[in-house]
């Protein structure tokens, strides 16, 4: 099986591919390559949910409502990259391995593989 590796950005993704994979076949959402296929986010690939996705008492804003802190946090995709959040989960599905490639920052360091 391939290694997938998730790159931050489309040009950190090929910079990452001539580096380890100078041969591999560009593709509008990935390069892939006889041992890894890279590919990235666009962004921000997943948000936390609105408030009213929790109980619809907070579509309307009520300062005694607050603070609102969820037992468990709901993430969504965002509309703006869910064909590319697609993509990835199907390169996935094919691969062995995942490498994060991401920004090491604090959002970064929040990917979640399942």
């Amino acid at each position: 099986m391939k290694t997938l590796v998730i790159a931050e950005k489309p040009d950190m993704g090929r910079n990452i591919a001539a580096a380890i994979e100078p041969k591999a076949k560009n593709q509008r959402t990935h390069i892939e390559g006889e041992k890894y296929i890279i590919t990235w986010a666009i962004g921000h690939l997943i948000g936390l949910a609105e408030p009213d996705a929790y109980d619809e008492k907070y579509k309307k804003w009520n300062f005694n409502d607050l603070p609102i802190i969820p037992e468990r946090f709901k993430l969504v995709p965002n509309p703006k990259t869910k064909d590319q959040l697609k993509v990835i989960a199907e390169l996935a599905k094919r691969s062995g391995l995942l490498i994060n490639a991401c920004d090491a920052g604090r959002e970064g360091q929040q990917m979640v593989c399942r």
